[in-house]
C-alpha cells in the first residue's frame, strides 16, 4: 500500500491490476489517497463460502479530484475506465 501511496503522490492518474481484493474490501481504495477519487472492480467475494490462499484478479483507477473524470464499467464488469469531460 505504501507504493501506492507514493504514486499517488507522483501522478494523476493510476490502473491497478491484480489488486487481489475482495468485493467487500473496495471501499478501502479510498483510504489511501485523500486527493483523488478510487474506483475497482473484484469478482473475488467473501460471501461465496470457503476462502483458500489468496484472492484473485480485481482492478482499481485512481484519479486527482481535480480532474474532471468519471468512471465507468461495462455490465458484467470486466472492463473499468475513465471518461474526462
Amino acid at each position: 500500500m505504501l507504493d501506492v501511496q507514493k504514486l499517488l503522490n507522483d501522478y494523476q492518474i493510476i490502473f491497478l491490476q491484480e489488486t487481489w481484493l475482495a468485493k467487500q474490501q473496495l471501499d478501502n481504495l479510498c483510504d489511501l489517497g485523500v486527493s483523488h477519487f478510487a474506483f475497482g472492480r473484484a469478482d473475488y467475494d467473501f460471501n461465496d463460502g470457503l476462502v483458500l490462499g489468496r484472492g484473485h484478479g480485481g482492478t482499481a483507477i485512481y484519479w486527482s479530484e481535480n480532474l474532471k473524470a468519471s468512471s465507468f464499467s461495462n455490465c458484467d464488469g470486466s472492463i473499468i475506465g475513465l471518461m474526462f469531460f
